[in-house]
Order: structure tokens, then C-alpha cells, then sequence
């Protein structure tokens, strides 16, 4: 069964659950890029970074400032995090094969939800 819980729901539309799986997805992303010697180049986390601002509008140095006081975060945390998405577009390379060999049948379970009566048709937005 599948529970969706409103208390669950955070600022930005994300809830835990989600939260705890992307944060999970960093985890297991920082583990394997270790494992495998994947170092982040300087060149690639200034690429991360400058994606990551570019999707907030955090063109200024005073924006991305008033943006960590705002959320209570320091350069560092901000950087970790950075590295962390980082790493997780270099494993998603590293395991493109294995990515794409399994996509079907995620795609195809995706579609339980529907056919079970508890979210949208395929292809409608929730």
C-alpha cells in the first residue's frame, strides 16, 4: 500500500521520505565515488556549482550569501553538498549500463500506481 502522509510534507513541496531517499542517494554516491577513486576535479564542482546557482538565480556573490544566512548554512556545507551532487552525475556515469538495462522495468512498475487506482494515468501530472 502506498501512504502518502500530509504531516509528512515539507517547505518546497519535498516530504521526508523523499528527502531521506535523495539524501540516501548522496550517501551511497559519495560511498562509490570513494570506492571507485572518483575524485571531484576542481573544474567539475566549479561546473556543479555554477548549476546550482544558475537554478536559483544566485548570480551575486551577495545572493548566494543572503541565501546561506537565510538557510542557516555555512560555505562548507555548501560546498559538501556540491561535491555530493557531483559525485552523483560521475556514478551515474560510471553505472550508465546498469542504469539503462533496468529502466524498463522501473518504468514499468512506476505504473502501479495507476493501474492500482492511487495516482495518475501514465502521462498525467499528479
Amino acid at each position: 500500500m502506498i501512504i502518502r502522509d500530509e504531516l509528512d510534507a515539507l517547505p518546497g513541496g519535498q516530504t521526508r521520505g523523499v528527502m531521506r531517499s535523495r539524501i540516501l542517494l548522496g550517501v551511497l554516491a559519495d560511498d562509490e565515488a570513494e570506492r571507485l577513486g572518483i575524485r571531484v576535479t576542481k573544474a567539475e564542482l566549479d561546473g556543479t556549482t555554477r548549476w546550482f546557482r544558475r537554478q536559483f538565480d544566485l548570480d551575486a556573490r551577495a545572493d548566494v550569501e543572503a541565501f546561506l544566512e537565510f538557510a542557516g548554512l555555512d560555505l562548507a556545507e555548501l560546498t559538501a553538498q556540491m561535491r555530493t551532487y557531483t559525485n552523483i552525475a560521475r556514478v551515474d556515469i560510471h553505472h550508465r549500463a546498469a542504469i539503462e538495462e533496468r529502466l524498463p522495468s522501473y518504468v514499468a512498475l512506476m505504473g502501479l500506481e495507476a493501474w492500482s487506482g492511487l495516482g495518475p494515468e501514465p502521462g498525467e501530472e499528479r
